[in-house]
């Protein structure tokens, strides 16, 4: 394991990616307000953390799928942990290593 997936799984262990979302959050909401999301799309979060972000798409009526991927096994886990919509799919990887199923 990396040095950068062990600091995020000590982060997840401690509860530091909710202040990730919290954040983040505006800026974050700011850029998803600048798109129109008018056509149905999929969406990838690659770092996905504890896929907030991944959660907020998924709830837009467009959205047909929304990915998120992570080296974090920690991050993984709350992700799946606060999954809200059927939409949203998670994976333990990192995009070069990846085998994306559909």
């Amino acid at each position: 394991m990396d040095k950068t997936t062990k600091v995020f799984d000590s982060w997840a262990k401690a509860g530091r990616a909710e202040e990730m979302e919290e954040g983040h959050g505006i800026t974050v909401g700011k850029f998803l307000g600048s798109i129109s999301f008018d056509k149905p799309f999929s969406f990838l979060d690659i770092g996905c953390g504890n896929g907030w972000v991944v959660r907020k798409i998924a709830q837009l009526p467009k959205c047909k799928k929304a990915v998120g991927i992570d080296k974090s096994k920690n991050m993984i886990k709350r992700a799946v942990s606060k999954q809200a919509s059927k939409k949203e799919k998670y994976a333990c990887t990192d995009l070069e290593s990846w085998n994306y199923a559909g």
